[in-house]
């Protein structure tokens, strides 16, 4: 029944992201003077908050810790003014999330995750021994953000916005990758591929934005800068053991008006001419 009920809240959550979205570009059909088009890549440092069945069902738990792992977005926007002071951002782009654990200082016969060799190390050598474990969910995302103004200079060319909404998140893939220190191979190899990372993802997760958006404006377009932190209140896995990715995105990129790139055309060409 509990199960049932998750679903059940899961599915009227989604329907209101989709619903929103729908929404937000019906409006922004209506009214192409107040639109902006753009598109964005930034970094992102994502980690993960786990419960359920600790590690201790799986080979890689000897000296096995978490660690902050590195991953990418990249995004294509339309912004929707709705005020002086507000915007309504949506977007479609890839992102990964995920988290990274670590075995350091690995001894002869130690333990490593299935599929890893053997399963253990082989290796008598003193030379210093690491994996890498890389579990990541690749994702293809609709954020639909809110912009309020906070600041505005006095000619108009810096704001700054409070930016905060949801995204729908779509299972792309859901790997784990294991790598082993510079030097250092198992079976002459230093990169593992695995089918199973011991998660069962769930093929859409909804996840919650929130954070400011910082623009600088050029006689044609302007450049942002967008941090986030980024959370997914839901867990991405439906297996026993719940993973709730976190992290910190910062989003670069540039928007421009059709007025903004009607006159980058008419500049090039009249440089051509």
């Amino acid at each position: 029944m509990k199960s049932l009920n998750l679903i059940r809240i899961k599915s009227l959550i989604l329907f209101g992201i989709l619903f929103l979205s729908l929404a937000s570009l019906s409006s922004v059909a209506q009214s192409s003077a107040d639109l902006t088009y753009g598109a964005s890549f930034g970094p992102q440092m994502n980690a993960s908050i786990i419960n359920g069945n600790s590690w201790n069902n799986y080979l890689d738990t000897s000296n096995s810790t978490q660690s902050v792992r590195i991953g990418i977005q990249a995004n294509l926007w339309v912004n929707k003014m709705l005020s002086k002071e507000a915007n309504l951002q949506v977007g479609i782009g890839y992102a990964d999330y995920g988290f990274n654990r670590v075995q350091e200082n690995l001894a002869f016969k130690a333990k490593t995750y299935p599929g890893i060799g053997t399963g253990m190390i082989e290796d008598l050598s003193n030379s210093e021994k690491q994996l890498t474990y890389q579990y990541r969910f690749q994702y293809v995302q609709v954020p639909v953000l809110w912009n309020a103004q906070l600041y505005r200079s006095p000619n108009f060319k810096y704001r700054l916005y409070f930016s905060g909404g949801l995204a729908l998140n779509v299972l792309l893939r859901h790997r784990l990758v294991a790598e082993t220190i510079t030097g250092y191979s198992i079976d002459g190899n230093t990169r593992f591929v695995l089918d199973s990372s011991g998660f069962k993802a769930s093929p859409i997760a909804l996840q919650l934005n929130t954070g400011v958006k910082m623009e600088y404006r050029l006689e044609k377009g302007k450049f942002f800068v967008q941090p986030l932190i980024q959370f997914f209140p839901l867990s991405v896995s439906s297996g026993d053991r719940k993973v709730y990715p976190l992290g910190l995105i910062v989003h670069v990129g540039f928007e421009a008006s059709l007025s903004d790139l009607k006159k980058w055309k008419k500049t090039s060409q009249a440089d051509s001419q």
